[in-house]
């Protein structure tokens, strides 16, 4: 359209340049008086011939040139009205907004430009270009048209935010050009809406921030890839896992790190996501740069798009070296168990002893073969449930007393407790009696939660009927032989009466004291024999009480002063001590075992101290006294039947009084020792509950 309204001007030009010289030659002739018929006749023909011949060529080109040029216009005129018309039709109907600045103002807006601002025609046309342009792109809008009408430097095309009617901001994409509009220098401005995109980009990088900070707070580690392999992003975590810096995992260098022997199963499983288009998960081992071997796990997911073309993929990485020698000692710890599960099967069986194990619900899960023997169980019991097995057997205690099912010590068992050797009557349906001695523990598992109960039984019907021949020999021991000891002992105190009131002396005085004295150390080691066949035979019952050790031992020590030197005791007896559980007499006989002892092994007038105190759910009670002390070879035998220590004076008795005091001790649910050193004392200790636990 510029360009062929140029070239007319042009013609329309030459054409009155031409008419203007011819005008010009016919009024200078004229002016001379002299028209173009009288020339010919003043001057000579040639000259005549040749003016007139000149002007005639010159006549004819310049009319030549006319019509050609009036031809030319013609055309340039239809050209440019159907340049024009392309022009309207092209920018109407083109979806981009276009317009045309002259003289900074819109001198031509097409629709799309109306719809896109909100803007009629009459708004736009005629209106400075800068009040649609975005305050904070004005100056750049103006600089940029200047340096196009100028030839300036400037850029081809950028983008910027313009201004709706409204007064919403978008996006737009500029591609301005110089041009000539209407004969005169102007812009042409195509503008294509790119908010959507813009926002759509906003969004996308927002996105892929996010995506990069979870991935960078993720515990594992995260890649991602395009559509032929190549690694795009890894996080910090996927350098801590492999070893290596995050720019090794871009591109394919991240194979550098898969061992040897696995690189051909990962490529194939690479491979096989890719070309299934479906997740996988890989496991196999990476060496990190300094030659750490770890086992990891790689989920690779291929990303589609609507299409179901593969554009990306996504992948995690797990660190599970742990997890792999946790699942190895595992193996080892499982055929570590299964060795020792077959090894207490083959135990259990062997035994002589029943061994019983209990589920939570006191189910048998195991008996050996000695425990049905015991229990009298037949085809038809091992059938039954343990509740009903139960009700064919009647269970009592020593004293007669039968047992219910939640007495027994395998049900105590399940509720926490730990039995020891309880002695029971078992007499199966239709078979004799069977004396038993009953053990069971609870089975419990690391967060103390019980998981079954184990048993374990003794046939003692023997010892049992061994021990009553041994009680009634206690018996005649304990009686017949001491009915003549006491009789012995009646006559020499008799004796001794005698003697004095008639005043002998000498050598017949000294005779009835030996036998007297001698009655009496034969009447204790009687008393220690059969205490000790009682204890070993767990033929006594203790009378636990609650006893307050702040009161039950002063009052003890003033009741022994006049059979023993109790002034040398010193005690430390805490007044805020708790109460122990324990048998009255007994712990008698355990402390004046203990106090007879330290006497008896220290000088005379050298001080004994008796101290008690708290140990969490015990009480200690320890003797102490600065005696000769006890050779370290002796120590792990003193608490032996028939032991004795020769000290600084012939030891007496048989060597049972320690021995009966560790019965006693372990007999009320605490233990007993002894610290000694030669020259220095000892010190005896043991320990009983406290009240309550």
């Amino acid at each position: 359209m510029d360009d062929a309204s140029r070239d007319g001007g042009q013609c329309e030009a030459q054409l009155q340049a031409l008419k203007q010289e011819l005008c010009l030659l016919q009024s200078d002739l004229a002016a001379a008086g002299l028209p173009i018929e009288a020339i010919a006749d003043v001057a000579s023909p040639a000259g005549v011939r040749c003016l007139r011949e000149v002007l005639c060529r010159q006549l004819t080109l310049v009319e030549a040139q006319i019509a050609e040029h009036t031809t030319e216009l013609t055309q340039t005129n239809q050209a440019l009205r159907e340049s024009e018309e392309k022009f309207r039709t092209v920018t109407e109907a083109s979806p981009a907004c276009i317009y045309v600045i002259q003289d900074g103002c819109y001198v031509f807006a097409n629709e799309a430009a109306f719809k896109s601002t909100g803007y009629s025609r009459d708004e736009i046309l005629g209106r400075p270009f800068t009040d649609l342009v975005h305050p904070d792109f004005r100056a750049r809008m103006v600089a940029y048209a200047e340096a196009y009408l100028t030839g300036k430097s400037a850029p081809e095309r950028y983008e910027m935010q313009f201004l709706t009617k409204y007064g919403e901001c978008r996006w737009g994409d500029f591609i301005p050009r110089a041009i000539t509009f209407d004969g005169r220098p102007a812009i042409l401005v195509i503008v294509f809406d790119i908010t959507e995109r813009k926002q759509a980009d906003e969004a996308l990088k927002i996105s892929e921030r996010r995506f990069h900070e979870l991935a960078e707070l993720a515990p594992v580690g995260i890649f991602l890839g395009d559509a032929y392999g190549n690694v795009t992003y890894v996080n910090q975590r996927w350098s801590e896992i492999t070893g290596w810096p995050q720019e090794q995992g871009m591109g394919l260098g991240w194979m550098a790190g898969i061992y040897p022997d696995d690189r051909a199963y990962v490529i194939q499983g690479q491979e096989r996501s890719f070309f299934e288009k479906k997740e996988v998960r890989l496991e196999y081992r990476y060496l990190t740069p300094d030659h750490i071997l770890k086992w990891i796990v790689v989920n690779v997911r291929p990303l589609l798009d609507a299409q179901g073309t593969l554009t990306a993929f996504i992948g995690t990485v797990l660190d599970i070296t742990e997890n792999k020698k946790a699942e190895a000692r595992v193996q080892q710890l499982l055929r570590s168990v299964e060795q020792w599960a077959a090894e207490m099967d083959a135990t259990i069986t062997a035994i002589a002893d029943g061994v019983i194990i209990n589920g939570p619900d006191i189910e048998v899960i195991r008996i050996n073969r000695a425990a049905e023997e015991i229990l009298g169980y037949t085809p038809e019991l091992e059938t039954l449930p343990f509740r009903e097995r139960f009700t064919h057997l009647k269970v009592e205690l020593p004293d007669g007393r039968r047992l219910t099912l939640e007495e027994m010590p395998p049900s105590r068992a399940l509720r926490g407790e730990t039995i020891h050797n309880m002695v029971l009557a078992f007499t199966p349906t239709g078979k004799t009696t069977r004396w038993v001695s009953l053990s069971a523990a609870p089975i419990p598992a690391s967060d103390g939660t019980i998981l079954g109960a184990v048993s374990t039984l003794s046939d003692i019907t023997a010892l049992r009927e061994l021990q009553q021949r041994q009680e009634d020999l206690l018996h005649i021991v304990s009686h017949d032989l001491r009915v003549p000891l006491t009789v012995i002992h009646g006559h020499i105190q008799l004796i001794e009466e005698a003697l004095n009131s008639r005043g002998i002396d000498g050598g017949l005085a000294l005779s009835t004291s030996t036998i007297e004295r001698n009655t009496r150390r034969m009447n204790l080691m009687i008393q220690d024999l059969v205490d000790m066949a009682r204890l070993e035979g767990h033929q006594f019952t203790l009378q636990l009480k609650d006893i307050m050790l702040q009161t039950y031992i002063p009052d003890l020590l003033t009741r022994l002063r006049d059979i023993l030197p109790m002034h040398r005791v010193s005690t430390d007896l805490p007044p805020d001590l708790p109460p122990a559980r324990a048998d009255y007499d007994r712990l008698e006989r355990i402390l004046l075992n203990l106090l007879t002892n330290a006497f008896k092994y220290s000088a005379a007038e050298t001080p004994v101290h008796i101290r008690a105190v708290q140990h969490g759910n015990e009480i200690l009670i320890a003797i102490s006294d600065q005696g000769c002390g006890i050779a370290p070879k002796d120590l792990p035998h003193l608490f032996q039947r028939f032991f004795r220590v020769e000290g600084e004076r012939k030891a007496e008795g048989l060597g049972l009084g320690l021995y009966i005091t560790k019965l006693l001790v372990e007999a009320q649910g605490g233990h007993i020792w002894v610290e000694s050193v030669v020259g220095q004392g000892s010190t005896f200790s043991f320990t009983l509950p406290v009240a309550g636990e």
